[in-house]
């Protein structure tokens, strides 16, 4: 996805406004809300996660949605987000199922996740 690119190619000027953020998002609660919060841009996002993403923004029912998400997500957060400078964000994020439950030390260690800092998945 090169939509800035594409942008600036055509003269397009970028500016950061009030619902633009420059940060990645690891949790699929963090999607969700911000589908739900008249945002305006999404970085470091991959092909299947901005599928799901668009279902999640147009508010499609949870039979679309729910396979999409099966192939853009793993254990609640986006894929794609395996970089080493985001291993310990990626990480809590899986520790707690991408927002959505609070991050479980013993379900974290099970899974060989360190989430008192960053630490490579096997």
């Amino acid at each position: 996805m090169t939509t800035s690119c594409q942008l600036r190619k055509r003269e397009v000027r970028l500016t950061m406004g009030p619902c633009t953020s420059g940060g990645p998002v690891f949790n699929t609660a963090d999607f969700e809300g911000s589908a739900r919060s008249g945002f305006a841009t999404a970085h470091y996002v991959r092909p299947l996660v901005v599928r799901w993403f668009h279902a999640e923004v147009e508010g499609m029912p949870d039979s679309v949605k729910r396979p999409l998400e099966e192939f853009a997500c793993d254990r609640g957060c986006a894929i794609g987000m395996n970089g080493t400078r985001w291993d310990e964000e990626r990480m809590s994020c899986q520790g707690g199922m991408g927002g959505r439950q609070a991050p479980d030390k013993e379900r974290a260690n099970r899974l060989s996740l360190k989430l008192e800092g960053p630490a490579p998945l096997p």
